[in-house]
């Protein structure tokens, strides 16, 4: 099959989404291309490899369930984003974040009424968590140089 690098790159986000542990053998088995193919158009589209635009998506997917539903426990999250373990799940967030989900949703209740803003950084990744007025979040994800 023939996909341009958009359409290609909204199937992969789609099925890292449905299925968050996915591997790009199988992503690329389902589409019917190559891996290379998959590979190469997120580098194009995203600026950086599949792997890391699979950890970006995931992290910002956990945030989201993170803050968006305060009252589920940590552990449904984490099955709900393909983690057999809550410290695996915990290590996943602390690591893309540098919080843990327990803080990042303390941060997200405190800062709910009002606009703020807090940098998240590791050694090779940079989050900027946004929350506004209305409760929503936006996060920004860079991948830092070395």
């Amino acid at each position: 099959m023939t996909y341009s690098d958009q359409s290609l790159i909204h199937k992969i986000k789609n099925e890292i989404l449905a299925r968050p542990q996915v591997k790009l053998r199988d992503i690329a088995e389902k589409l019917q291309i190559e891996r290379h193919r998959i590979e190469k158009a997120v580098r194009v589209c995203k600026g950086t490899s599949f792997r890391d635009y699979r950890r970006m998506l995931l992290a910002r997917r956990a945030v989201d369930l993170l803050v968006g539903d305060s009252e589920l426990p940590e552990k449904v999250l984490a099955g709900q984003l393909g983690y057999k373990s809550l410290s695996a799940f915990i290590r996943f967030i602390k690591s893309n974040t540098g919080h843990t989900p327990c803080q990042l949703r303390k941060f997200y209740l405190i800062s709910k009424n009002a606009t703020s803003a807090h940098f998240c950084s590791t050694s090779a990744h940079q989050y900027v968590l946004t929350f506004d007025r209305n409760a929503n979040i936006n996060i920004q994800y860079s991948i830092l140089e070395q």
